[in-house]
């Protein structure tokens, strides 16, 4: 990477924004605070810092130098920089924020701290709780979910690195670090790039670290290749399957590859559930002694990818090295028809007029033959109708309709009870009417903070704090379905009797079907790559809903109303500066910090997925309903 200046900002500290590499720096000009110290390996520390500018935290890994050790260390931080830089664009790689060099030290400052920890920290911690399984029944779910979801993420990364021509060389417990449960590859030191001609194997050793993991052909200095990653992925699964299943048990002092025969013949007589049932097959696969035996990458991640919940959603979607989604289909065409279809209107009484959007009309209409109460949302067709609106207006219709029956029968997502058609009107009757959309509800929660009654503040508070498990419930089961909403925002979800559901589906789409520009939706809570035209998934409906989860955080600690003119994707920044300030008020919400954070990330592919979101939410007690904490996730991970 080119150099950029050394121009001080107006503090007098170094310019460093995202992208930067400086070279031959005052290294007591870097713009950051220390926050805390995380770690250190052979060669270097690793140091959580605040950007004094932006607010925003990094890792700072640093390389000490010395007269000794000047030019190894200078080769592996040029190797780390390009391998990462290479690679960052993975969901589950660090990204680096930006580099420089000085005379006694080189540094990387890297994102997102792991608020996770490694994984042998992660693993260590989740023994403990289950220790105490009557005490920690929710974490351990939620744990398991996180660990289960890790092995096709972490096959998938692999996959990732090999079509990369990259070979990490060091894949051990500590160099994966989960942040937000979601898992993370780092410290590519030592990683050899193997795109140039003929690259495609070498006879380095193991480092005095690594040899645990290493395959036998790295600890016997042989000609290895990409399937030594797979080995040492396969010792990492190895891991993770014990502390789930506690089936097996082994020395954790000698080298994997020294015990492997003895750990397969346990994996072969394992007694495991049956869902993880596949998983020994997997690990007895990876790791064969003969690199020409063991699976492939593509291989693993296959067989584990297709398993419901063994990968994110980002994993299950993306299933090509170019990052294309399959493609679900059209959801609706001119000869869909809904089961509930009529030809006239029902004997329907209107009550009153609640409200209408792009080009449909909601009315509160009761049935006069049994005083049933529904939504009409109907969509004007009259002949006088030019044609090229009466055409766009039926196939919103029939959209709505063909997805509300694809998502039917989720507690938080409206329902469709029976539509019908005339020369001058499409009608969809949906159920239940709610009094109010969460806009309507935060500004009068808003107006009314100061002076609830104690009825009020019983009913209003924990509603808008289970909002946030059961709206990333209902966000996580339309993905799972293949369905994105494309507009979410407070006016698109209603609230009724309590519950929160998600409304207007128009515009939505089947995951990997558009990429046309997005004009019809509020740009307020739009995300970056929306605005920008650019390819997106569900990762932009995260993005909407962590706007949304501000706006709510907001409220519930009694904070004005986030300034109406903000867009979120521009101003991100700020929003995280906010939020800080908003759960720092309030222990009981500073969990949502991380969380809502990675759901605000300008990268797409560094968001959470939806169901992450909602396995750490619904195990905090008061932050989903009664039924989707009982349920948890039933329905909303991918099926095999």
């Amino acid at each position: 990477m080119a150099s950029t200046s050394n121009a001080p900002s107006s503090h007098g500290w170094l310019c460093i924004k995202q992208g930067t590499h400086l070279d031959d720096i005052d290294t007591t000009r870097l713009p950051h605070d220390l926050v805390q110290n995380l770690g250190h390996g052979g060669d270097c520390i690793i140091e959580e810092v605040r950007h004094r500018e932006t607010g925003l935290r990094y890792a700072h890994k640093v390389f000490k130098l010395s007269r000794r050790h000047r030019a190894r260390l200078t080769q592996t931080f040029k190797n780390e920089l390009k391998v990462a830089r290479c690679l960052e664009k993975h969901r589950h790689m660090p990204k680096i924020f930006a580099s420089y060099t000085s005379k006694l030290q080189l540094g990387l400052y890297m994102s997102p701290v792991a608020n996770g920890g490694d994984m042998d920290r992660f693993l260590g911690e989740f023994r403990e709780l289950k220790a105490n399984p009557s005490a920690h029944g929710s974490q351990i779910k939620a744990i398991t979910r996180i660990l289960e979801q890790a092995l096709g993420c972490l096959a998938d990364g692999l996959l990732f690195m090999r079509r990369k021509k990259i070979r990490h060389k060091d894949i051990k417990l500590h160099n994966i670090l989960i942040h937000c449960g979601r898992v993370l590859y780092t410290d590519f030191g030592i990683s050899f790039d193997h795109s140039n001609p003929g690259d495609n194997s070498s006879t380095d050793g193991p480092t005095a670290l690594s040899a645990r993991f290493a395959a036998p052909e790295v600890l016997k200095w042989l000609s290895r290749n990409s399937s030594s990653d797979v080995f040492s992925l396969g010792c990492v699964y190895i891991e993770i399957f014990s502390a789930i299943t506690d089936a097996i048990d082994y020395d954790d002092e000698q080298s994997f590859s020294s015990m492997m025969p003895e750990i397969h013949q346990q994996l072969d007589a394992a007694s495991v559930s049956p869902r993880l049932s596949f998983l020994p097959e997997i690990i007895i696969s990876m790791t064969q002694h003969d690199p020409r035996s063991r699976w492939a990458a593509d291989r693993v991640r296959q067989n584990l990818v297709t398993k419901n919940g063994f990968c994110c959603s980002e994993c299950y979607t993306l299933k090509s090295s170019k990052g294309k989604q399959p493609h679900e289909g059209t959801l609706a065409s001119s000869s869909s028809t809904a089961s509930g279809a009529i030809e006239s209107p029902p004997p329907l009484e209107l009550i009153e007029n609640l409200g209408h959007g792009h080009s449909g009309i909601v009315e509160k209409v009761r049935d006069r033959s049994n005083g049933q109460i529904f939504a009409r949302k109907t969509f004007s067709v009259t002949p006088s109708t030019r044609r090229g609106l009466r055409s766009e207006r039926q196939r919103l219709f029939e959209n709505e309709i063909a997805i509300l029956h694809r998502l039917k029968k989720h507690r938080h997502i409206i329902q469709i009870f029976a539509t019908y058609t005339n020369r001058e009107r499409l009608g969809l009757l949906l159920y239940p009417v709610a009094k109010s959309d969460l806009e309507g509800y935060l500004l009068r929660y808003h107006d009314l903070r100061g002076s609830l009654t104690v009825t009020q503040s019983r009913s209003m508070t924990p509603t808008l704090e289970r909002a946030f498990g059961c709206l990333s419930n209902g966000l996580a089961f339309m993905h799972k379905n293949g369905i994105r909403h494309k507009d979410v925002k407070p006016r698109n979800i209603l609230v009724h009797e309590g519950k929160v559901l998600f409304t207007d589906f128009g515009y939505s789409m089947g995951i990997g079907e558009d990429q046309a520009p997005q004009t019809e939706v509020v740009r307020r809570y739009t995300a970056p790559e929306t605005i920008r035209n650019e390819r997106r998934g569900t990762s932009s409906d995260v993005f909407s809903l962590g706007c949304v989860f501000v706006e709510i955080v907001s409220a519930l600690v009694g904070q004005p109303p986030i300034d109406p003119s903000l867009i979120f994707s521009r101003d991100v920044e700020p929003i995280l500066e906010t939020l800080n300030g908003l759960t720092t008020a309030s222990s009981r919400y500073a969990f949502l910090q991380s969380i809502i954070t990675s759901m605000l990330e300008v990268e797409q592919t560094r968001r959470m997925s939806a169901a992450m979101i909602a396995s750490l939410l619904l195990t905090q007690p008061g932050f989903s309903c009664d039924e989707c904490r009982r349920d948890g996730l039933q329905g909303c991970q991918h099926e095999s």
